[in-house]
């Protein structure tokens, strides 16, 4: 599709699907107020908790590495999606750096091709994330406050995403914008291996536009896996083998450094070996004079 194609069909998607200024009907936060509270960290627990057909979950697929869930939002035209996700032999810390470290995200997460920091404070951020869609969609963009939160006493980790407006990502020509329902991502260690990540991911996104809804939630369910294995490959192929190369140049240039210290120790070993000769040497000196002295007064 041409340029002006594309154009034309955003338009036409940002004029049908419209935008909605904040997620879940709540009005937005002043500007530097914390957009999370302890609430947020309840609902995602919540969810993971409740997984029976009971509470509206609907198993999707299910495998050693990820299980998916849907469930109906009456409120809404597109599913909340849940992925309980395995990680074997990588750590909590390394999964939480490589999702909430965006320079780190840009370099795997490949649906998103821009992602920028808009705003940072202490305990949250504002993110512009523009969304790779196939070429005959119009690509979407989404603006988010992403907060952290971490509970020592479980050793679990909180990231929490929720829709924004910024007036330095005003709605851009050829794109539509997406709106963030409800979001969260929980991180702790496997119970049998401290090594190894257990991962619960919520996701609930209203794409906008002309895009069938039952098309939106077939994609949905499959992004959790997907975006799993992408994680898990750049780690194994690329992410380990540079925190490996950094091991090993921080543990050469540490026996670099320690070598200097030990030739000196060596060098100081051979002076006092040779002050030691050289004494000995003396020694001997002085004994010779010594019997010259007495073969003198025999004479």
């Amino acid at each position: 599709m041409s340029s002006e194609g594309e154009a034309a069909s955003a338009a036409q998607e940002q004029k049908e699907g419209g935008t909605e200024p904040e997620a879940s009907g709540t009005s937005a936060p002043a500007r530097g107020e914390d957009p999370f509270t302890d609430a947020d960290v309840e609902r995602a627990l919540a969810e993971e908790k409740n997984t029976s057909s009971e509470d509206g979950w609907k198993l999707m697929s299910r495998s050693d590495l990820a299980e998916v869930w849907r469930k109906a939002d009456p409120n809404k035209p597109v599913h909340l999606i849940r992925g309980s996700l395995y990680f074997p032999g990588i750590s909590p810390e390394t999964v939480v750096e490589m999702i909430h470290d965006l320079e780190v995200r840009k370099r795997w997460d490949t649906q998103f091709p821009e992602i920028d920091v808009i705003e940072k404070h202490p305990t949250y951020r504002v993110v512009y994330w523009r969304a790779k869609m196939p070429s005959v969609i119009a690509d979407r963009d989404l603006v988010q406050y992403i907060g952290h939160r971490y509970d020592e006493s479980t050793n679990t980790t909180y990231l929490l995403y929720r829709n924004a407006v910024h007036p330095d990502v005003p709605e851009k020509r050829g794109l539509v914008r997406a709106e963030t329902i409800f979001s969260a991502v929980i991180i702790r260690p496997d119970a049998q291996d401290v090594n190894s990540t257990r991962m619960s991911i919520f996701f609930q996104h209203d794409f906008k536009g002309w895009i069938p809804h039952l098309l939106v939630n077939a994609f949905a369910a499959r992004a959790p896996g997907q975006w799993r294995d992408t994680l898990h490959n750049y780690y194994v192929n690329v992410y380990s083998k540079q925190v490996a190369r950094q091991r090993e140049k921080a543990t050469g240039h540490e026996k670099e450094e320690a070598e200097p210290e030990g030739v000196g120790q060596e060098e100081g070993t051979d002076q006092q070996e040779e002050g030691t000769d050289r004494q000995e040497e003396g020694t001997d000196q002085q004994e010779e004079g010594t019997d010259r002295q007495e073969e003198g007064t025999d004479q």
